[in-house]
């Protein structure tokens, strides 16, 4: 009834993805950086320690990686 209503009013409905963790790309990137600090030999011995670790990984993930999982999106 919604749409149809739009319809008649002649608002426009634009397309939108359902909203499911599998289209956001976010949650790839935590897990390689997950995978970063699980392979590292230097475990975090703090908060601090971990937060500075956590940003390292981050920042050691290649461009490449995070072009290649926002343009993967369009395909899920």
């Amino acid at each position: 009834k919604v749409k149809a209503a739009f319809s008649q009013t002649g608002i426009l409905i634009l397309p939108w993805p359902a909203q499911s963790p599998d289209l956001n790309p976010i949650k790839n990137m935590w897990q390689e950086v997950e995978r970063c600090l699980q392979n590292s030999p230097d475990k975090p011995t703090s908060i601090d320690d971990l937060e500075k670790k956590v940003i390292a990984a981050w920042y050691l993930i290649p461009h490449k990686f995070y072009c290649e999982l926002v343009n993967s999106v369009v395909h899920r």
